[in-house]
C-alpha cells in the first residue's frame, strides 16, 4: 500500500460510509434505495403491478381500461369501438359509424348513425322514426 492509493486484487468493505464514488461499470444485483431522485434515466422496460403518477405525457397506451374513482364506470377501446360501460352491464359504443347503446343483456337500446336514429323516446321501441327537414329548407 502506497500513500494516497490502495491496491488489492479482491476486497470487501463492511458498513463503509462513502460520500461520493465514481464507478465505471457497476453491476448491482438488488438495491434498496430510500427516496430515490433520478434526474434522467435510460430504462429499457419497467415491470410493476402498481405505479402512482400525477400525469403521463407523450406515450402510447395499449390494452388499457380507465375506471372511474368509484369503480362503477369504465372507458375502454375495444377494436374500432370506444366503449363507456357501467357496472350494471349497460354500455355505449362510439365508432366511425355512429353511437350505439346496449342493455345489460347485449341487446341494442338505441343507435345514431348518418342515416338513421332509433330510440324508444322518438317513437316506439318497435319502429324507426325518420326525421328530415322540409324540402324548402
Amino acid at each position: 500500500m502506497a500513500a494516497n492509493s490502495i491496491t488489492a486484487q479482491n476486497g470487501a468493505l463492511a458498513n463503509a460510509s462513502i460520500t461520493r464514488a465514481k464507478l465505471q461499470d457497476a453491476i448491482i444485483g438488488t438495491a434498496q434505495i430510500d427516496d430515490l431522485a433520478v434526474t434522467a434515466a435510460k430504462i429499457a422496460s419497467v415491470y410493476a403491478n402498481r405505479i402512482n403518477v400525477g400525469a403521463l405525457r407523450g406515450i402510447d397506451v395499449y390494452g388499457a381500461k380507465f375506471r372511474s374513482s368509484d369503480g362503477l364506470t369504465s372507458l375502454e377501446i375495444i377494436g374500432e369501438n370506444v366503449r363507456l360501460a357501467q357496472s350494471n352491464g349497460q354500455y355505449v359504443n362510439v365508432n366511425p359509424d355512429g353511437l350505439f347503446g346496449y342493455n345489460s343483456g347485449g341487446s341494442q337500446r338505441f343507435s345514431v348513425d348518418r342515416l338513421l336514429v332509433t330510440s324508444a323516446a322518438l317513437g316506439t321501441s318497435n319502429s324507426n322514426v325518420y326525421l328530415a327537414p322540409e324540402s324548402t329548407n
